[in-house]
């Protein structure tokens, strides 16, 4: 017969931790009813705010969201003149209405965020290009940080100082816009920064960022433009630095300055 193990009288005074700590528990609320009530209907209280908070906040969010979407499809994805000319549901001034009413009730929300970039695109292909570049530094002053955002922005500021004839200022932002990654619309920023330069008269900085450009993104849409400004330096520096050639070609500006029409990322 086998023997049975002795417990020791450690052991057998060694009480089960989780029915201790079930024992504790139970002995503190029935010695404290009031201010266990007190204590759990608080975080019931905290539960129930918390809840609504976020049914509030996604509920409001998706109201901005379809006010957007209203904007973008006023908008449509033509220049200011064209959409003139096109059906009824396009109307860019009824989008801009809806725009300044998204920031006004919605102020903070992601897609408050997008609008201001649409309204600043808006204001920008009505030609009012100093409400767009309000627009466009309003956004960057609120320290919006998602990079993407960031970057369109600063590529619109591009587009409107390139527009104002400020070229100077213009390069600075599209090279702010080409040094944000990821970037939303890759290449763009960068071959405006060339154009500028180009401008400015400073041929071997638009000469490399034009290479830069054709090495990156070798199937740009503007990569044939690329090529014939790389040509335009050849030929300037073949003629010892003779005045540039009238008519260089502004074709590879983006009548959309900042491109928002598209999902967010």
């Amino acid at each position: 017969m086998t023997a049975k193990k002795k417990v020791s009288r450690k052991e057998l005074k060694q009480p089960d931790e989780f029915i201790s700590l079930w024992n504790r528990a139970f002995e503190f609320l029935t010695q404290h009813k009031r201010e266990a009530f007190w204590i759990l209907g608080g975080l019931f209280a905290l539960a129930v705010v918390v809840l609504a908070w976020r049914t509030y906040s996604q509920s409001r969010e998706q109201k901005a969201m379809a006010l957007l979407g209203e904007a973008q499809r006023l908008l449509g994805s033509l220049s200011w003149e064209e959409n003139q000319e096109q059906a009824a549901d396009q109307d860019p001034e009824k989008a801009l209405d809806v725009l300044r009413r998204l920031e006004e009730e919605y102020r903070g929300s992601r897609a408050a965020q997008l609008g201001r970039i649409l309204l600043g695109n808006a204001y920008y292909q009505k030609g009012e290009v100093d409400r767009a570049v309000e627009t466009f530094n309003e956004f960057l002053d609120r320290g919006h940080v998602v990079p993407e955002l960031r970057g369109q922005v600063c590529e619109g500021l591009g587009y409107c100082y390139e527009a104002m004839g400020q070229y100077e200022k213009a390069a600075e932002y599209y090279q702010k816009a080409s040094e944000i990654t990821p970037s939303y619309s890759p290449g763009w920023a960068l071959f405006g920064l060339a154009r500028c330069h180009e401008k400015l008269g400073n041929y071997g900085r638009a000469a490399e960022d034009y290479r830069k450009l054709l090495a990156d993104y070798p199937q740009h849409p503007q990569a044939e433009e690329a090529r014939a400004g790389i040509d335009r330096i050849k030929q300037l520096e073949a003629s010892q630095g003779a005045a540039a050639p009238a008519g260089q070609s502004d074709s590879g500006v983006k009548k959309n300055p900042a491109d928002a029409s598209a999902p967010a990322p």
